[in-house]
């Protein structure tokens, strides 16, 4: 018996010797430590792990979508989580109700208008900080949604009308994690670090819905006069009209030029925009190993984020000439057609400057063969046998694992972090 014990202990003792050392991130924006991430060098090892460790729970069956039969949706998401309630509340809504729920809103603001010019007075000896509810006052984010169950029903390929779990997940994370009581143990690191995201500027792809930002930027942290978060949801074109319908009636977004990203003034406070991005044109773009078409196709769709804050500090980003780089692309649930992983990949290349963005890559476990092919696709990028021209650099990938992801994102889903290096 003493035998075995000796030899487990030592093979323990050579597994602990033989765990690679996590590179840093090259912005603050995410903090990896040891034990709550691995590096991912070889991708048979990393789905083998993936399907071992973070196996999706009893019963969860379709693709992945919350709902397919109504097209207005309530999602509630508590900032505290409490045993026995979900995580996630998503709520059908039936059209007439939504609409006349509108319409008194809007009669609402359109009284407080009229009352503004005799309480503007009152309301100058009161600073922005204290007409920002509390987390005291806030104990959950509410946003309504408007999908296309039609159009995921008839159009192939359509898979961005609708809301999808994983953003659920991951958003309510994100937005404990913003609050005093976190979801993840008390030496878990956060997803995010809430500072450097009051200040970020995020680029998301493949934003369908909107839903993420949507409940995101709601939380009264980020919602604060003196936060500077910028955020830009990409989709294709025929995505774009539900996209900004969704960002509009939220009232944190206009929509005007078809191609380029929602204007908006660049003083402090969130900021939320929209642009049409097409993979398959800025694989185009980075693989025509241009300089000026790439920087051009950047700009196109980049250039809200030009003197907006932004969380990274490193200077070490040498060459790096476009002051309007985001700190982290994410996308959320974009995997899952193999035929465009070469056009997302070229995508995340041309939009992530060397050293110093950060991509988010979150997905849900569905098909390993599938998960296999992606990372064997992204390991080579930049490297010696990689088929992308001109990446200046490899890519530096980091699995997160399930105790820095939380209760529900933990369970059936992976979350990459990266960078590329020169």
């Amino acid at each position: 018996m003493a035998k075995q014990d000796a030899s487990h202990d030592e093979a323990s003792h050579q597994a602990n010797a033989a765990e690679p050392v996590l590179s840093s991130p090259p912005n603050d924006l995410i903090v990896l430590q040891q034990g709550f991430a691995r590096p991912v060098t070889n991708a048979d090892d990393e789905t083998f792990l993936l399907y071992s460790l973070s196996h999706p729970e009893d019963g969860r069956a379709g693709l992945g979508f919350v709902n397919a039969s109504s097209d207005t949706l309530r999602v509630t998401v508590p900032l505290r989580r409490a045993d026995g309630h979900p995580e996630v509340a998503v709520e059908c809504i039936d059209e007439e109700v939504h609409m006349h729920m509108m319409s008194a809103k809007h009669k609402s603001r359109s009284r407080s208008k009229g009352e503004a010019s005799s309480a503007r007075s009152r309301k100058a000896r009161t600073s922005s900080k204290d007409q920002t509810p509390s987390l005291a006052e806030v104990d959950q984010v509410v946003v309504t949604i408007r999908q296309n169950t039609t159009s995921l029903r008839s159009t192939v390929g359509d898979t961005g009308s609708v809301v999808w779990r994983s953003s659920l997940a991951l958003a309510a994370l994100m937005l404990r994690q913003l609050s005093p009581s976190s979801e993840t143990s008390a030496s878990a690191p956060p997803l995010l670090q809430p500072q450097s995201f009051q200040i970020a500027r995020i680029l998301e792809l493949g934003a369908g819905t909107g839903v993420l930002p949507l409940l995101l930027l709601a939380h009264p942290n980020i919602a604060a006069p003196n936060a500077g978060t910028t955020w830009i949801a990409t989709d294709q074109a025929a995505m774009m009209p539900l996209l900004r319908r969704n960002l509009d009636a939220h009232h944190l977004a206009q929509s005007k030029e078809p191609k380029a990203s929602t204007s908006f003034n660049k003083s402090a406070g969130v900021r939320l925009g929209s642009a049409e991005l097409d993979w398959l044109e800025a694989q185009q773009a980075w693989e025509s190993g241009v300089e000026s078409r790439r920087q051009r196709f950047r700009s196109a769709v980049l250039s809200d984020f030009v003197g907006r804050s932004t969380c990274h500090v490193d200077k070490e980003a040498q060459g790096v000439e476009d002051d309007a780089w985001p700190d982290l692309i994410l996308a959320s649930d974009c995997i899952y057609n193999p035929s465009l992983f070469a056009a997302l990949l070229a995508t995340i290349d041309l939009f992530c400057a060397p050293n110093r963005t950060l991509a988010l890559i979150v997905c849900e476990l569905r098909s390993a063969e599938t998960v296999q092919l992606w990372l064997s696709n992204w390991l080579a990028r930049g490297s010696s046998g990689g088929r992308a021209p001109n990446t200046n650099g490899k890519w530096c990938i980091c699995s997160l694992e399930k105790e820095m992801l939380g209760h529900m994102l933990g369970k059936g889903n992976a979350a990459w972090v990266a960078w590329r290096t020169r």
